[in-house]
């Protein structure tokens, strides 16, 4: 919405016919949180990225954008998801032409 004037989501399940692949993913569900709870609790390894650009990207951004909002709305993340899947009471407004 912020870099491209549209609202768009990744599904749970991808099918990207360029190159013929499904993308699976299997834990879009759950929170980051829960997520960092498992892995102290399991003493799982961390990699850190190779990636130069690791915590700087857009997506990190907006990332940041959701918990600032999230500190600040009561149940944000469950309120946004439910939007996110709630297709039929999607009311967007349009411009007249």
């Amino acid at each position: 919405m912020f870099y491209e004037g549209r609202m768009n989501t990744f599904k749970p399940v991808t099918y990207l016919d360029r190159i013929d692949i499904t993308t699976i993913r299997p834990l879009i569900y759950i929170t980051e949180d829960t997520i960092i709870e498992s892995v102290t609790h399991n003493n799982l390894p961390v990699l850190k990225s190779p990636c130069p650009v690791d915590g700087k990207t857009k997506r990190e951004f907006a990332n940041d954008i959701v918990k600032d909002i999230s500190n600040k709305v009561p149940d944000f993340r469950k309120r946004m998801l439910k939007a996110m899947q709630n297709k039929e009471q999607t009311q967007l407004w349009f411009k007249p032409e």
